[in-house]
């Protein structure tokens, strides 16, 4: 009596075909849901942010007084800014009532409104108006017409960005970008607070163009 032969298992072409496209699938829709979280949270940084330099601009635009150690509040001869810093992985930032020497915040000399308002989940950089990386910039709005910053300025704009730049080139990364002040011609600066949206591709690690963060996008200009 002759047994018959089991057949040996295995996965066919159709069956091989059918798990890649499976596989590609999952990517997709992991790839998709990382992209829109990281959108998700450059928003929120991008909202947070320009909320609180409302609150400041709004502050030094209506000459409100503050506690600055005196007999009596007083309008804050600096006016009123807001210092961010990037330590690691972490924005954070602080808002002030500057004394007067417009240098930034002053642990001695400037008087806290909010202490470190941290975003311990993003992992951003932050750039100024020449799409250059900072460790850290200050913008101090002391009048409705007159700032203080070392922020530079930009086809007379003054642009903070916080940005992902995802996995890297050619993958698209995500910024907000926040229109802190215009320059007019009389030299004077309009505290106009704008915000857009924008997804942008980093650079080429293998090309080096001499700048930091990459060629400036038009749509900021």
């Amino acid at each position: 009596m002759f047994k018959r032969l089991k057949s040996q298992s295995g996965l066919t072409l159709i069956e091989l075909l059918v798990v890649i496209a499976i596989m590609v699938i999952i990517s997709v829709v992991y790839y998709t849901n990382i992209q829109a979280d990281k959108k998700d949270e450059v928003e929120q940084v991008t909202e947070q942010l320009l909320i609180d330099l409302r609150i400041i601009r709004n502050m030094a635009t209506s000459r409100a007084t503050f506690d600055m150690g005196g007999a009596s509040p007083v309008y804050p001869p600096g006016g009123y800014g807001i210092y961010i810093n990037r330590s690691g992985e972490r924005i954070k930032y602080r808002l002030y009532a500057d004394s007067g020497d417009n240098t930034g915040y002053d642990s001695l000399e400037d008087k806290l409104i909010a202490d470190e308002v941290v975003f311990a989940d993003a992992s951003f950089d932050l750039l100024d108006s020449f799409n250059k990386k900072r460790i850290y910039l200050y913008f101090n709005f002391i009048s409705e017409n007159e700032i203080s910053t070392d922020m530079t300025i930009n086809n007379s704009r003054y642009v903070m960005v916080v940005e992902d730049p995802g996995p890297g080139y050619p993958a698209k990364g995500y910024r907000g970008v926040i229109t802190v002040g215009e320059k007019t011609q009389d030299g004077s600066v309009l505290s106009n607070l704008g915000k857009l949206y924008v997804e942008f591709t980093p650079p080429d690690p293998g090309e080096d163009d001499g700048k930091d963060g990459g060629e400036i996008d038009p749509i900021w200009q």
